[in-house]
């Protein structure tokens, strides 16, 4: 009988795995000589090796690996709590300071990563006029009062109102954790305050060319 050539089991000093040629060449073997030590000789892997593959084959029906599970999370799910938990009751920290005081072990990158999995990242904080609880109460009432009203009756209505005009000094900005649906939370925006008056302008609008 024609000896068969010893296929190499290592490329570089490092294992191979197995292709399907590879494979098959280990099945047709096992075939014909039905002995896993004779298998191994001839393909040059490991008695092990041949053995759990053909339990796997025969097991399976098919040559095929399973699919891989990849590099396991180094953030567990307690963690992703916790950050979660952290960027939502203290919006204005630091990427570095969620990562120093709640995840020291993981870079920057795995925090964005996992933020973003939940749509958060950092903003720039909306800035609109500070509004008091009494402000808002009462732009609450004015819309639930009208909520019926058409574009016919809003058109009856002169509307009129009054700002002071100043040059701002150089303003600061604010970066907040969010979500792009937060972006008018209370905690998520950057109040205007109101500055000393240095010129008052009056103006108003209705919706039709003739006054009512």
């Amino acid at each position: 009988m024609m000896k068969l050539p010893k296929y190499e089991k290592k490329i570089d000093g490092k294992r191979r795995e197995m292709s399907n040629v590879e494979k098959g060449m280990i099945i047709a073997f096992f075939v014909v000589f039905g002995a896993i030590s004779t298998v191994s000789h001839l393909v040059g892997r490991p008695w092990s090796t041949v053995k759990n593959f053909l339990h796997r084959y025969y097991k399976r029906g098919t040559v095929e690996n399973l699919q891989r599970t990849g590099r396991p999370e180094v953030l567990t799910k307690r963690d992703k709590r916790t950050i979660l938990r952290a960027v939502r009751k203290n919006r204005q920290y630091t990427r570095e300071q969620v990562r120093r005081i709640y995840a020291p072990h993981v870079s920057l990158p795995t925090i964005d990563r996992m933020l973003r999995v939940h749509n958060i990242k950092k903003w720039l904080a909306k800035k609109r006029p500070k509004l008091t609880a009494d402000h808002a109460k009462a732009c609450l009432r004015w819309a639930l009062a009208h909520n019926d009203w058409t574009v016919e009756d809003f058109r009856r209505v002169i509307y009129s109102d009054e700002c002071s005009v100043e040059k701002e000094p150089a303003g600061h900005q604010r970066w907040v954790f969010r979500t792009p649906q937060e972006k008018w939370h209370n905690d998520c925006i950057l109040p205007k305050n109101r500055r000393q008056v240095k010129l008052m302008v009056w103006g108003c609008f209705w919706g039709t060319s003739e006054a009512p």
